[in-house]
């Protein structure tokens, strides 16, 4: 049987408000109430893994297997975030804040991990092409976690941080192999009560509905919980912030070139400029609290980034959603047609 992914109905797709107003109210319930924030960590894990079952379950394996079949979009995604934009925010962070260490390799830390789950989200909520970027996870995943201390060596100078076999094997398991299960056994369940014809569709249907209230619940609990500590730390928030700043726009320069230079389809091309924007911040803040438990000021920089990426994705989405609509006949000569994904 033969069906497409659809792409997001705008309906559905939140504003950018929506989550710049998560952003504020998860800012301001946690200095207005400063211990609210540490009873929110748990529902966060909950809240995050939630989202990454949703963006999962309008795809199945036959979908993330044409992608990857096509591996052009997924070969250049690797090869910019790692051996490209990772580099260039490594430099960026030494050259603002090598007077500051632990400031410094925050920023480092933070730059080198592709996110690996609520991009899924901003890239469905762009029209990008989703099961392309699921099959960018595993990659994305295991690279920054290899690579964390290699460069925790290059900014600390030390051998702290290092992680086992069993980190890595623990932080896929968990991310990645079981949303995959959930999201299958809930496609199961969707077809046994329905025709199965009709299961994928309305598997995407409750995924439109719920991705944009569900990510926005993320970011303001993101906020919620992290508030205080960037309060501890302001002397921080300029350099970081403007640090950021330059990283993401460079990224999305960098990202833009690659796409329009090997062609790539529309949905592609989002997809590659998500996936170069989106940092990884959630992991890489467990695991800098794992490997420096008493470095407070580089968790407050990891933490400060996000100040800059969620507001940058929400935007971000929002243009590259709107852009075909206003320019309908402005699609570029080189643009070859979209794939349909086979099921």
């Amino acid at each position: 049987m033969t069906t497409t992914l659809e792409r997001p109905r705008a309906s559905h797709a939140p504003p950018p408000l929506l989550l710049v107003g998560a952003i504020i109210v998860g800012t301001a319930a946690a200095l207005l109430s400063p211990g609210a924030g540490e009873h929110v960590g748990t529902i966060t894990t909950v809240t995050l893994f939630a989202l990454v079952v949703l963006i999962l379950l309008p795809l199945d394996l036959a979908a993330i297997r044409g992608a990857l079949a096509s591996g052009r979009l997924v070969a250049a995604a690797l090869v910019l975030n790692f051996l490209v934009i990772a580099p260039i925010g490594i430099g960026l962070a030494w050259l603002t804040l090598n007077g500051h260490p632990a400031a410094m390799l925050g920023l480092m830390l933070y730059f080198l991990a592709p996110c690996t789950d609520w991009f899924l989200a901003f890239t469905r909520l762009a029209g990008g092409n989703t099961a392309a970027a699921a099959a960018l996870i595993p990659g994305n995943l295991v690279g920054q976690v290899l690579l964390f201390p290699v460069v925790a060596m290059l900014g600390a100078g030390t051998s702290t941080g290092t992680l086992g076999i069993g980190e890595l094997g623990s932080a896929l398991a968990v991310w990645f192999g079981a949303p995959i299960a959930v999201a299958v056994v809930a496609r199961f369940a969707l077809s046994r009560i329905a025709p199965a014809s009709q299961a994928p569709a309305r598997a995407t249907r409750i995924a439109d509905a719920l991705v944009p209230w569900v990510l926005a619940a993320l970011v303001l609990q993101v906020f919620m919980s992290n508030a205080p500590v960037m309060a501890d730390h302001t002397s921080l928030i300029l350099p970081v912030l403007a640090t950021a700043v330059l990283f993401l726009a460079m990224s999305l320069a960098i990202a833009t070139a690659a796409a329009f230079r090997l062609r790539l389809p529309r949905q592609d091309r989002v997809t590659l400029t998500m996936t170069t924007a989106a940092r990884n911040a959630p992991m890489m803040l467990a695991l800098s609290i794992v490997a420096f438990p008493d470095e407070p000021v580089l968790h407050a920089t990891i933490v400060l980034a996000m100040l800059i990426e969620f507001p940058h994705l929400a935007l971000l989405a929002h243009v590259l959603r709107e852009r075909p609509r206003r320019t309908p006949a402005a699609r570029s000569t080189h643009e070859q047609p979209e794939p349909v994904p086979h099921r």
